[in-house]
This record gives structure tokens, C-alpha cells and sequence, in this order.
């Protein structure tokens, strides 16, 4: 059992200090001595808020603080959670779009009051919903109190116990530097519906989310397979079969681009999308996942495409792109279309080696560049030739585009999915890389839960939040707090890991199974054993 402790919480990393109060005293020596308020009339996100803190200070020191809906406040110490009245009374100029954007919060001590409220759009506190600004403001908080929730569930937290609990002068006025903040389970299908609520919590609790941008496979939507008997058209000529017909891998739909009744579909039902989604940033017209020989061979589109094989067909896809978004810019200006524009059935980008422009996006067409280079090496690695491509790609895409959204993948070997892919230390240079690009929007794939991509995925959504912080303090605290006693075992072992399949010859998405040699698995396994020797709490 773990001693008791006096846990005081002083903020380091402010948007500006003022003159140091004397902390604010939540509990005294196992007593409450605050309340907390949300609105008379409280949305679901505020309730839920509050209600997060209650149990989280529960957990810290087992005492209840008491909820109160009203809008009138007493004079003890309170927590205001949302932004109702009060808060806005209090702290209502920081309470606006312009400095917290679309999820951004704001944590703020006012005498013996606590401000705690964001940008909230999930009313109803929908899981993996959009706008939950409330949300992360508690959840800062308790972070600010020595929390932290490192992975999924009970056994993935910090939680530090106190006896008293202090807050020191607050001013937190906060936004995301990427306004979309998603990752989600492909293999979310087989997951228990108790472990997916718990994802989904997790993903809250770190920030995950923000305004949403659709970036899947499009084309079915807007052209369905059905219409292949009334209008076949509207799809791909093969010339070996001399027809149309849908795509022969799947069945996917490859529609003819060069067909302005297909145009027309694509602006019906983007227009359809953005007005049912008031609040979505983009919707999707991205190409279906399949080969690069199913496309449209009709002379009207293989003329779209550059002779340029390296770029081919880029431009007969962006070309169809801009001509949707010129007309579904005239009822939504300030929204977008996506579509993956970088990908394995897709070359590009539409510039020349010499450094010629083909043909640029329309303001209103955002590619989605899907990193299928190397996860292995750090991004600016310079001995890496796969990385030194994709630098080459996002640069030419960030002159063919006023804007990139990223797609990524976090993985497991596929020839053998038990064994991991780590790349822990790798995460973080490559988002601040992103953002140093002006990347704004992220998406990333996990495909399989195993506890490297969580770490991985952990240090994504802080980076993701604000790029400036330094992803190896991110890293060192994990090993200090979650595993304590065998926290430096711990992070031997995941170096170790870390190093397996970054020689030289190895540029992957994924650490080949030929590299996991019995020897490897010996020396990992002994540093397991060291952590274990060194682990005294049985949850260690």
C-alpha cells in the first residue's frame, strides 16, 4: 500500500502567470471542503464532467465531493464545470472560438473559485462524438493533480492518493494544433462491447477527437454498385472485356470520371453529407481500395492522366475532385473534400522532377497523405532512403495543396501478429514534423492491441494536443509512473525492442519475422524477468 500523501499541483507550462495565491484546498486531511457546480439546467457533457472529477478525487483521496446544479454559486471553494452563467461571469472572454477553437478549454482560478469548461458540441455525451471540450478541461485537471491514463481501463491508470488536495493558480487557456484527433481499432469488430467503451473513455480522457473529417473509401457512396444495370455509364470501361463493369477485386465501383453525370452524383451527395453533418469539416472522395488496373480505361479518361507514369493517374483524380468542389463550394465555402491522394493504388503527387506544378487542388480539396514509407526510422533520418522519399512527396504535396490531412497505421508483423512493431520514440518527432508542415488534421488505424501501440498511441494524442511538448519527457514519465518500481527495467526493455529492425537494410511499416532469432527473444525475455524482480506492487 502505497503512503498517503500532501499532493499539490503546480502548473508549469501556462498561456501566462500571474502573481502566485495561496492554493485552493479541495480536501483537508480526508474532508471535502469544496463543492462542484454545473449549470441548473446541465448538458450531458457537463454532467458527465462533473461527475469525472467526483470519481477521480474520489479515487485520490476517498472523499465525495458533492455535485450541485444551480447557477448561483456560495461562498465556499467550488469547481464550475461548463460553460453556463457562472463561468461565463467569471471567466466569459476566454470562453470564445477564437482562442479555444473547436475543442479547446479553459482551466482557470478566480480567488476560491475554479473555472473548468470548453468548447462543447456532444451534448448529450455521445462516446467518440465530436466536441468535448468540458470533458478534457476536467480531465487537465485531474492531470494537473498527479492523474494520468495511460492505457484503457482501471489497470492503465496513475491515480495518486492524498489526503489533502490542493490546486495551485491556474490559467489554462488552450486549443489543439490539429483540429482532428482520430484513431480507431480495425479490429474494433471483435472487441467486447465493455473493452470499446473503455477505448472510447480512453480516447476522451487524452483528447482524442475534434471536429470530423470523413476520409474513407467514397466512390460506393455517391455512385452505388446497383446502378451498374441502368447506367452502365456511369462505370469503368474495361477494354479486355469490352464493357462496363464494376471493379473485378471485390466488386468495388471504379466510376468513369470523365462523365459529367458522374460529377453531378459526387456534388449531390456531398452537398447531401456536409447539410446532415452541420459540424463535419469534410467529406470524402476517395477512391475505392482497389488495384490501379481497375480503373476507367475509356479514352475520355485515360486523357485525364499525365503520360508521366510516376504521376498517371493523380491528375485524372484531382482534376474530377476540383470540378466537385467547385460546385459544392458554392453552398459550403469554408468545408472540404478529401480524398486519398498519396496511397498504395494511387501515384502522384501531380509535379514534375523538375519541379513542375501539373495541376494544383482547388482551395477546397484536401489530400490525405497515407504514410506507407517507413515507421522504423525517425523521419528527418537521413540514411533512411524510404523517409527521404516521403520528405520529398509531402513537400511537393504541400505546394500542390493549401492544406494536407495525415492517415497512419500502427502495427503488428503480419506474417506473424504477435510479434510488435515498437515505435515508441518515433511518434512524437513525426507529429511535430506534421505540424511544422501544417498538417491540421490526423487520422490514425491501430491494428492490433498489444501494449507498444498503446505507448505509441498514448504519446500520439499529448503530441497531437500540443506538438511543442517534448515527446521524451512524455515517454520517461509512462516508465516513472506506471510501472514505478520497475519503471528503468521497463524502459530497457522497451529500448531493446525499439532497436530490433533499424539497421539499415530494414525501411518497413513493420519489423520483419525473420529479425525476432531466439537470441533476440532471450535477451527481451531477460529484461522482462529484471522488471518483474524489480516489481513489489502485485499490479506492477
Amino acid at each position: 500500500m502505497r503512503q498517503w500523501i500532501v499532493l499539490c499541483c503546480v502548473l508549469t507550462n501556462v498561456a501566462y502567470s500571474q502573481s502566485l495565491a495561496e492554493p485552493l484546498t479541495l480536501v483537508r486531511d480526508g474532508r471535502p471542503q469544496a463543492k462542484i457546480y454545473i449549470p441548473a439546467k446541465p448538458n450531458g457533457v457537463e454532467r458527465a464532467a462533473a461527475e469525472d472529477l467526483q470519481k477521480y478525487i474520489r479515487k485520490m483521496t476517498e472523499v465525495e465531493l458533492s455535485i450541485i446544479a444551480s447557477d448561483s454559486i456560495d461562498s465556499e471553494p467550488a469547481l464550475i464545470v461548463g460553460p453556463g452563467s457562472a463561468a461565463r461571469e467569471l471567466a466569459g472572454t476566454l470562453l470564445t472560438p477564437e482562442k479555444l477553437g473547436y475543442d479547446g478549454f479553459v482551466l482557470k482560478t478566480i480567488g476560491n473559485r475554479v473555472v473548468i469548461a470548453g468548447i462543447d458540441f456532444n451534448l448529450n455525451n455521445v462516446l467518440e462524438h465530436d466536441g468535448n471540450g468540458t470533458r478534457f478541461a476536467a480531465f487537465a485537471l485531474l492531470e494537473e493533480l498527479g492523474c494520468r491514463f495511460y492505457r484503457a481501463g482501471a489497470d492503465g491508470e496513475h491515480i495518486p492518493k492524498a489526503e489533502t488536495l490542493r490546486v495551485s493558480e491556474l490559467h489554462v487557456v488552450t486549443k489543439p494544433d490539429f483540429i482532428n484527433r482520430r484513431v480507431y481499432h480495425h479490429i474494433r469488430s471483435s472487441m467486447h462491447p465493455s473493452l470499446e467503451q473503455e477505448m472510447n473513455e480512453w480516447r476522451i480522457k487524452n483528447r482524442f477527437g475534434g471536429r470530423r473529417v470523413n476520409t474513407s473509401h467514397g466512390y460506393d457512396d455517391f455512385l452505388p454498385p446497383r446502378l451498374i444495370d441502368s447506367h452502365p455509364e456511369y462505370f469503368r470501361y474495361s477494354r479486355e472485356q469490352d464493357k462496363r463493369a464494376l471493379s473485378d477485386d471485390g466488386g468495388h465501383v471504379s466510376p468513369c470520371l470523365s462523365n459529367p453525370a458522374v460529377r453531378d452524383l459526387a456534388v449531390r451527395e456531398a452537398l447531401r453529407y456536409l447539410t446532415v453533418r452541420p459540424r463535419a469539416l469534410a467529406c470524402s472522395l476517395s477512391p475505392a481500395d482497389m488495384n490501379p488496373d481497375q480503373w476507367c480505361e475509356c479514352d475520355a479518361c485515360r486523357a485525364m492522366d499525365h503520360p508521366d507514369p510516376s504521376i498517371g493517374l493523380a491528375t485524372r483524380v484531382l482534376q474530377f475532385n476540383n470540378e466537385v468542389a467547385v460546385e459544392v463550394g458554392r453552398y459550403f465555402p469554408d468545408r472540404y473534400l478529401t480524398y486519398y491522394a498519396d496511397y498504395l493504388n494511387m501515384p502522384g503527387p501531380p509535379v514534375l522532377p523538375d519541379g513542375t506544378i501539373v495541376l494544383k487542388a482547388h482551395p477546397n480539396v484536401v489530400p490525405v497523405i497515407v504514410n506507407r514509407y517507413c515507421y522504423l526510422h525517425d523521419i528527418t533520418d537521413t540514411t533512411c532512403p524510404r523517409n527521404f522519399e516521403y520528405r520529398r512527396r509531402l513537400d511537393a504535396w504541400d505546394r500542390v495543396s493549401q492544406q494536407m490531412f495525415m492517415y497512419e497505421y500502427y502495427m503488428h508483423n503480419f506474417e506473424l501478429p504477435r510479434f510488435p512493431s515498437p515505435v515508441t520514440w518515433q511518434v512524437g518527432p513525426r507529429i511535430r514534423y506534421y505540424r511544422d508542415l501544417g498538417v491540421t488534421a490526423y487520422q490514425g488505424e491501430i491494428l492490433a492491441r498489444w501494449p507498444d501501440n498503446e505507448l505509441s498511441i498514448y504519446v500520439l494524442g499529448r503530441m497531437l494536443w500540443d506538438a511543442d511538448q517534448d515527446p521524451d519527457a512524455i515517454i520517461d514519465e509512462y516508465f516513472r509512473l506506471y510501472f514505478d518500481e520497475a519503471g528503468e527495467e521497463m524502459k530497457t526493455y522497451y529500448r531493446e525492442l525499439n532497436t530490433v529492425g533499424r539497421d539499415s537494410e530494414a525501411h518497413q511499416m513493420f519489423v520483419p519475422l525473420k529479425i525476432w532469432t531466439p537470441e533476440l527473444i532471450d535477451t527481451l525475455t531477460e529484461h522482462l524477468e529484471e522488471a518483474r524482480a524489480a516489481a513489489r506492487q502485485p499490479m506492477v
